[in-house]
């Protein structure tokens, strides 16, 4: 009966093997609406760089690009529509909000700093 309680294990909850930068919750959860299994340019980059001829051939296809049989043109046109479909993703719309307080606030505000007594 110990043996087999020492091969359980138990969690705490926490993800160890991802870290890095997330820039949604998504990423975060794991969950992946795009078709490229990276946001990260170098990784990308390095997982098309080990693919050969053929399996290019299917990563064009899966991206919706038409394959050449140049393996350098087709390496570059699979990166610039990497950095294209990405680019979306990783660019907000979202401009920052800047609010004038007006005087009212302003001596509310006034108000509320603490007194040196």
């Amino acid at each position: 009966m110990k043996k087999v309680l020492k091969n359980l294990r138990q969690t705490d909850g926490k993800v160890t093997e991802r870290k890095g930068n997330f820039r949604s919750l998504d990423e975060i959860f794991g969950f992946n609406h795009s078709k490229y299994p990276t946001h990260d340019e170098k990784q990308y980059s390095r997982g098309i760089s080990d693919m050969n001829l053929a399996d290019l051939y299917k990563e064009a296809v899966r991206v919706g690009l038409l394959p050449t049989d140049n393996r350098t043109l087709l390496v570059e046109r699979l990166m610039k529509e990497f950095k294209r479909a990405t680019a979306a993703v990783l660019t907000s719309n979202i401009k920052p909000i800047q609010l004038k307080p007006s005087k009212k606030a302003m001596e509310i505000l006034g108000d509320a700093r603490p007194r040196s007594v």
